[in-house]
């Protein structure tokens, strides 16, 4: 049994390679640095970076404190910029984006998801999904927050305050929030950092669907076992990649949440 199990882990990582080569390139860093001044130090938080990241791929980014992961995270979110180099954005350079472009980005093709959940401590779960709705202008709010709850499987908590639920509740609350524009990417910085073992399981399994359903899953993380999860394991050490790999023998979360697929409204 335990040698067929083996077999069938190492024909669907070949699957998932074969996958990840045949899709289009989505993100794209091409000898990216960024350089921090403090005073006159000089801080190299990414130093010479190459990436390419392709449509609908699972990857875990790992390092330690310092090594460049929040950094990283920040670019590949529109959120900074590097200071040489380029970053391509489905093929598009982001040096040569206007902010308003770089807000649609931001709003609208990437969902973020945090360590510390971010909710609004006076709003419900459901108007703290909705957020992103109001900010972009889009119709349906109700609707499609209804339809983010259910991914998750907080439909039965959306009248719910953040303090009236759990911590893997509030992280879930967070990916709905994430999901409801129906980004192409989803950006996890140490999403199951601040929970314990079976909510963490649980996020993880989100994630799994989520990217099994054609999300593209960005996870920043310091924990091995956290990083098993995803189709490929990137490591930063000071500024750069020391280790890119495909993943052969994934961890598979046993989420019991119950959730349907998120269908753009």
């Amino acid at each position: 049994m335990a040698a067929a199990l083996d077999q069938l882990a190492a024909v669907l990582a070949a699957e998932d390679d074969k996958m990840s080569s045949e899709q289009d390139t989505l993100l794209e860093l091409k000898g990216l640095s960024k350089i921090f001044n403090l005073g006159e130090i000089k801080v190299h938080a990414l130093s010479e970076t190459d990436l390419e990241i392709a449509s609908g791929d699972f990857v875990a980014i790992m390092g330690p404190s310092g090594s460049g992961k929040s950094t990283l995270m920040n670019i590949l979110g529109c959120l900074d910029v590097p200071t040489d180099g380029e970053y391509l954005f489905n093929g598009i350079k982001v040096k040569n984006m206007d902010e308003d472009e770089l807000a649609t980005i931001r709003s609208e093709r990437v969902g973020f998801v945090f360590q510390q959940f971010n909710l609004l401590a006076r709003t419900t779960a459901l108007e703290n999904v909705m957020l992103p709705l109001l900010y972009s202008g889009k119709g349906k709010r109700h609707e499609k927050a209804l339809q983010a709850l259910e991914v998750v499987g907080l439909t039965d908590r959306a009248s719910h305050m953040p303090n009236q639920l759990s911590g893997g509740q509030q992280q879930r609350v967070a990916i709905a929030r994430a999901l409801v524009n129906d980004p192409d990417i989803i950006l996890a910085d140490e999403p199951t950092g601040a929970l314990d073992t079976e909510s963490g399981n649980e996020i993880m399994g989100i994630f799994e669907k989520l990217n099994q359903e054609g999300k593209t899953v960005i996870l920043i993380t310091h924990e091995s076992y956290i990083a098993a999860h995803a189709k490929r394991v990137i490591h930063l050490k000071d500024g750069r990649i020391v280790k890119d790999e495909i993943n052969n023998n994934r961890t598979v979360a046993t989420s019991k949440i119950e959730s349907k697929k998120y269908e753009h409204l």
